[in-house]
């Protein structure tokens, strides 16, 4: 089901032009993920697909997560994401603008 799923964020990447889109709407972190806790995010670019959450959920993740490279920060979630390259260094990325404003991501 979670290979459909990224199949059809991919579809859209590619339709929109986009280089990455960063997942931060918890729900549809699960819907994307599997994950059921209450902290992570996802990154999702046309070759890769990557979970980042907080040491809380070390062991939960790699039960609930599969297919994602995990990323277990011990800061900030966006930081990690900077310091870890996970984004693409060039083109545009996707971002839920409903759930996360520019100045949240920094």
């Amino acid at each position: 089901m979670t290979a459909r799923r990224l199949e059809e964020v991919r579809r859209r990447l590619s339709e929109l032009r986009l280089q990455a889109i960063l997942v931060t709407f918890l729900p549809n972190v699960h819907y994307l993920t599997g994950f059921s806790g209450s902290h992570g995010v996802c990154v999702i670019t046309p070759d890769k697909q990557f979970f980042l959450t907080d040491g809380r959920y070390q062991e939960q993740v790699h039960h609930e997560v599969k297919g994602f490279r995990v990323i277990v920060s011990a800061g900030s979630l966006f930081e990690a994401i900077q310091k870890k390259h996970v984004l693409p260094g060039n083109g545009q990325m996707g971002y839920e603008s409903h759930h996360l404003t520019v100045s949240e991501f920094g």
